[in-house]
């Protein structure tokens, strides 16, 4: 991830459900026009499930 604190958000542009901070590794698991869809636990909450999906600015995002 690039930025200090990255916001997360439910759908592409979309309400905020949580922030990451830099480092924070994420797998991103699908491609939706400039944005990842990502799943990633976060104080012990699956993030990037039907039930809570996440989704981040393919700006915002380093891959090795």
């Amino acid at each position: 991830m690039t930025g200090e604190v990255v916001n997360v958000r439910a759908t592409p542009e979309g309400q905020i459900v949580t922030r990451l901070n830099a480092g924070t590794s994420v797998r991103a698991t699908a491609v939706q026009g400039a944005w990842y869809a990502v799943s990633f636990t976060k104080d012990g909450v699956a993030y990037g499930t039907a039930q809570k999906p996440a989704f981040m600015h393919t700006s915002l995002v380093s891959c090795p």
